[in-house]
């Protein structure tokens, strides 16, 4: 049992540490912040142009948290707006950790030491999720999960609206609420919701090529049996990551077609397509976790992989500067200018009339 006051002391300590993790991985994201790829012209001119333009799909779906975060930004000095959505995002990150580290979990994910040591590998997982606002769906596809699987809270509702409103994830994780159909019934309104907008959406066309998948995933699932084998982890908690990560997977091999298979197994390692990785390394660290918590010796060794490639991948390097804070003025004005951009297609060609973009140019 805890101790009185254990809980109002270690998971503010919690967010605390993966904010410092979060920054030592990337300190240029706050010290030289700047918008990158479809940021400044798709969710911040948005938000300056139609602010909020919190119902503003993008590539056919609504991103709720994003657009929040965008529209809440552009209140303030444009220079800082970025800095503004990265912290934004690392309390998001921060939030899924505690909450992957709460007793609220404890039935999915028995262990006090367990949870906490998932939750601080959290913010070590990827390299670009943790670099832009623009990848807040994928943490929150881990919340949802998370919340099929927690015990029952009334703000669950609350953060089951927002993450089944900030990406496709809801379309496809709503089966994992069949314990709590309530908000299983929240969580597939916002799938229906999502799935409409994207079907009435333009879009360009995706190469459907889902060959990449297995040999993404294999090797994921092997660690995770291996590692997962007569520990205490619920067959449920197993099913949901299981479920998530095929789904997420697939996702992500529609989306990048051929290029998803050159895209790094594990997202501790460098590789462009781990974002649509991510649930599945989250379900792999708590399988992991809870083997070692069991004394299993493939979950040891797993562990240590899973550390070492911690330690390779922990220093991302810096986006190129692009001197946003010279430019930044730019964007809401009467003048004709064009905002340099990483990358440099993603650069801003501003005009007054200027119409954001909902969808991948193609």
């Amino acid at each position: 049992m805890a101790r009185p006051g254990e809980h109002s002391f270690r998971l503010p300590a919690l967010v605390l540490l993966v904010s410092l993790l979060l920054f030592a991985r990337r300190p240029d994201l706050i010290l030289r912040p700047q918008f990158v790829w479809e940021e400044p012209s798709a969710f911040w001119a948005a938000a300056i142009v139609d602010w909020p333009a919190l119902l503003t799909p993008w590539v056919g779906f609504p991103q709720l948290f994003p657009r929040l975060t965008y529209a809440a930004a552009s209140v303030g000095p444009p220079a800082i707006a970025p800095a503004v959505i990265i912290l934004a995002h690392w309390l998001l990150i921060a939030a899924v950790a505690v909450f992957l580290a709460s007793d609220t979990m404890a039935d999915a994910i028995p262990g006090r030491w367990t949870r906490f040591a998932i939750a601080v590998a959290l913010p070590l997982l990827g390299s670009e999720v943790v670099g832009t606002g623009l990848d807040a769906q994928w943490y929150l596809a881990v919340l949802l999960v998370a919340l099929a699987l927690a015990r029952p809270r009334r703000w669950h509702v609350l953060a089951a609206i927002v993450a089944g409103l900030s990406g496709p994830a809801s379309i496809v994780l709503w089966p994992l609420f069949w314990r709590r159909p309530g908000l299983g019934a929240v969580v597939a309104c916002c799938g229906a919701i999502q799935l409409a907008v994207f079907l009435s959406s333009p879009r360009p066309p995706s190469p459907v090529d889902l060959s990449s998948v297995p040999g993404m995933l294999i090797p994921v699932a092997a660690i995770a049996i291996l590692a997962a084998w007569r520990s205490s982890v619920p067959r449920r908690t197993i099913i949901a990551f299981g479920w998530a990560a095929a789904a997420t997977a697939a996702g992500g091999a529609l989306t990048l077609g051929p290029a998803f298979g050159r895209s790094g197994i594990l997202g501790l390692a460098l590789g462009d397509g781990s974002r649509y990785m991510l649930v599945a390394e989250v379900g792999l660290l708590v399988l992991v976790a809870a083997g070692i918590a069991a004394r299993r010796r493939p979950a040891v060794v797993a562990g240590g992989l899973i550390v070492a490639l911690s330690i390779i991948g922990f220093r991302q390097p810096p986006w190129p500067d692009m001197a946003w804070a010279s430019h930044a003025d730019c964007i809401g004005s009467a003048t004709t200018c064009v905002v340099p951009v990483f990358p440099a297609e993603w650069s801003v060609e501003w005009f007054p009339g200027y119409r954001p973009p909902t969808t991948v140019p193609g």
